[in-house]
Order: structure tokens, then sequence, then C-alpha cells
């Protein structure tokens, strides 16, 4: 009798999600203040998003994070077209971060839901635990308030 081989699937721990509830919420807060962020930290909380969303374990919330991230600019055309992928999103995003003069907490608000929503929703085919682990200390210290 043959087995059946299924793929070991995983979920971000109670404290990881925890820890993206608190990211986010620290652009939240911040955005009150009209406070600009810094353009590294944010852009480190996306890359972290897309280090994950590259290891989601089935079908995911591709829409929800595309509406968070900066759009392709068209529209007009088929899906693809006018939201893009993840991957493209996520590179448009970063440049328009780099090529920004400032960026303000609101913005970055959007930005940083992702990561908390990926950690809350999805399953992956690997440990976020792992995926994040060299940020994890940069995440708490913008998790503690620390976004400019």
């Amino acid at each position: 009798m043959f087995g059946l081989f299924t793929e070991k699937t995983y979920r971000a721990d109670p404290q990881l999600k925890q820890l993206g509830y608190k990211v986010h919420d620290a652009y939240r807060k911040a955005s009150f203040d009209n406070i600009y962020a810094n353009k590294e930290k944010i852009i480190l909380i996306i890359e972290c998003f897309y280090e994950v969303h590259k290891r989601i374990s089935g079908e995911s919330h591709d829409g929800y994070y595309l509406g968070n991230l900066t759009s392709s600019g068209k529209l007009e055309g088929k899906v693809e077209d006018v939201l893009g992928s993840v991957e493209q999103a996520v590179a448009r995003t970063i440049n328009f971060i780099r090529t920004s003069d400032k960026i303000h907490s609101s913005q970055c608000e959007y930005f940083s839901r992702n990561l908390k929503v990926i950690l809350e929703k999805e399953i992956f085919s690997e440990d976020p635990q792992e995926i994040l682990s060299d940020n994890l200390s940069e995440l708490d210290e913008i998790a503690r308030g620390k976004v400019d």
C-alpha cells in the first residue's frame, strides 16, 4: 500500500503574529503625528513580507496584498496588467520609497499591513519564524514605535 505524502506546512506562532500587529500599529500611531518614516525600515518590512509571501503554501490573498502596495498606474486592461504580480508591486513600492524625498508614516501603514495580515492568515511551506529570524530584532525595534 502506498502512503500519501503531504507537504509539511507552517503558520506563524502567536508571538510572530503579535509582532506583525505591533509593527503595523507603530505606523498607524505614528501617522497621527504625521511622522516621517525611515525609508530603510519600511523597505525591510516590505522585504520581510515578500520573503514569507514567496513561501505561501496554496492559494494566497494576492489581491489584498496588491491593494496595499504601489499600483502600476494603469487604469484599464487585464487584471494582471493593471495590478501586476506581487513581485512587481514590491519592486515598484521599494522604488517609490527610494526615489521619494520623504515617506509619511500614513503611507507606511498600508505597506506594513501586508506583513501583519500575511502572518495572521496564511499557511507557509517553511517556518515563518525561521524565514524572518535575521530581521526579528529590527522588526521588534519598529514594533516598539521606532519608525523614524
